[in-house]
């Protein structure tokens, strides 16, 4: 089977088409901390009958924009929203206690170019990782609370 130019032109434009139809969009590479927090909360880490001490506790708090997305496979279908996190440090007040601020407004709203135009931010859970030496290698042990938790000062255990 012999194909004229025409048909080799029309294929090349149909995989061109598809391709660029069908793929994905990256999320930016980054997105900006809200340079003005407002809305503070403080997380209170306590550990009872632990089997050793933690040398390394870190806190972070989890942020999603469910206001745009991106594609992960336009064939597919399969779109996603944005999210990032936020390390807080969290200070030893007493010998298994911790505690650090966040800012449930920590990530700010703004046009990333995203499906949908303003990413609007909301915070999603807040929480702490804990191991004993803070060696890559340990078991880190975690615990996190949703937004809705926390607004309601509910205590986990």
């Amino acid at each position: 089977m012999k194909w004229s130019r025409w048909g080799v032109v029309a294929v090349a434009l149909l995989v061109v088409g598809v391709a660029v139809g069908c793929g994905s969009t990256n999320p930016p590479a980054s997105y900006t901390r809200n340079p003005h927090p407002s809305e503070r909360y403080e997380l209170t880490v306590t550990v009872e009958n632990a089997p050793g001490p933690f040398a390394s506790v870190d806190g972070g708090a989890n942020y999603i924009a469910s206001s745009c997305r991106y594609a992960v496979s336009r064939y597919n279908g399969i779109f996603a929203n944005p999210s990032d996190q936020l390390r807080f440090a969290l200070e030893r007040t007493a010998e298994n206690t911790w505690k650090g601020v966040f800012h449930a407004d920590g990530m700010l709203d703004a046009d990333y170019g995203l499906e949908g135009g303003m990413c609007r931010w909301q915070l999603h859970s807040a929480g702490a990782s804990l191991r004993a030496t803070g060696s890559p290698t340990d078991t880190t042990f975690g615990i996190a609370a949703d937004a809705d938790a926390m607004r309601a000062g509910k205590t986990l255990r």
